[in-house]
């Protein structure tokens, strides 16, 4: 074929023909003499080599290539009118799309607040969501990959271009198993006696800039897990300790199947700040957009 015969032209006669059902109707639809929409459909047959309708009874019936033509063409015509609509978005000075970055010590329920508003506010920007671990989630933003980081300040890289902004902190529980030997102690527990069990602890995600570690940082033995879902299994099927994010384990503590230990005075558990990070200079209106709804992330 010398040219591509599926035209914007030939998918909207189909869609007014399917909608109107007949050609005459759908000519008059398309403000088209009859003859007009019958050449579009013939040119079209000849230089696909199919046929779009039998014609063979008193009545043109759809052929499976045309239902298909139809069905996929929706998709384009779509796709060309959201194209449009993003090409004038960046003109007037939106980015095509935004991503945020979330640590694994959050869930995507904390993001869902500020995510509702946009797709009412601004749903022509698509916003992305990527989680990361401790360095790797800051590596993110460094690298372009996210825009915006939700993420722990403790692993923040000291660069002067990175920007942050408080978004309140999280308790951290040292939580063991119920059926772990020391999940009946009723004092707090020292190293010594956590030194046998592995410390579940989940692998930073950073390739490039220097990778952390966190939580019980004495430890010797780790298990090593991709994700905090991973590690709450892990520690409520008793495969090690470790500290969690007390939000994240609310329902596992009160259905018993994780309990709560204090840590001996020299060691107690540290509560979390966690941070908006984003880098200077960026300055766009859905940069900006983001910028005045922060508190939406707020932790508690």
């Amino acid at each position: 074929m010398a040219h591509n015969p599926i035209t914007v032209e030939l998918i909207r006669t189909l869609e007014a023909i399917e909608q109107h059902g007949s050609f005459a109707a759908a000519a008059e639809h398309l403000h088209k003499v009859p003859s007009a929409l019958t050449y579009t459909l013939q040119k079209a047959e000849k230089d696909l080599e199919i046929e779009l309708f039998d014609r063979s009874g008193h009545r043109a019936e759809w052929t499976e290539a045309a239902s298909h033509i139809l069905q996929e063409g929706r998709r384009i015509l779509t796709a060309l009118e959201n194209l449009g609509h993003s090409a004038q978005r960046l003109a007037e000075g939106w980015t095509a799309q935004y991503s945020v970055a979330l640590d694994h010590l959050l869930d995507f329920q904390h993001l869902v607040p500020m995510l509702s508003l946009a797709r009412q506010e601004i749903p022509w920007v698509p916003i992305h969501v990527k989680q990361g671990a401790l360095s790797g989630t800051w590596e993110l933003l460094l690298d372009h990959q996210a825009d915006l980081v939700i993420a722990p300040a403790h692993a923040r890289p000291d660069r002067d271009d990175i920007r942050t902004q408080p978004l309140g902190k999280i308790r951290m529980v040292l939580a063991l198993s119920r059926h772990h030997p020391l999940a009946e102690a009723d004092r707090p527990l020292t190293e010594e006696e956590l030194a046998p069990y592995p410390v579940v602890t989940i692998s930073d995600t950073a390739r490039q800039i220097p990778a952390l570690s966190a939580g019980l940082q004495w430890r010797r033995q780790r298990f090593l897990v991709p994700d905090m879902a991973t590690k709450i299994t892990a520690q409520k099927e008793g495969l090690g300790v470790g500290l969690l994010p007390m939000h994240r384990i609310q329902q596992e503590v009160l259905a018993g199947d994780l309990v709560i230990k204090s840590l001996a005075s020299d060691q107690r558990e540290p509560d979390i700040t966690i941070v908006a990070g984003w880098r200077q200079g960026d300055s766009d209106k859905t940069h900006d957009w983001i910028m005045e709804h922060l508190d939406l992330l707020a932790v508690n």
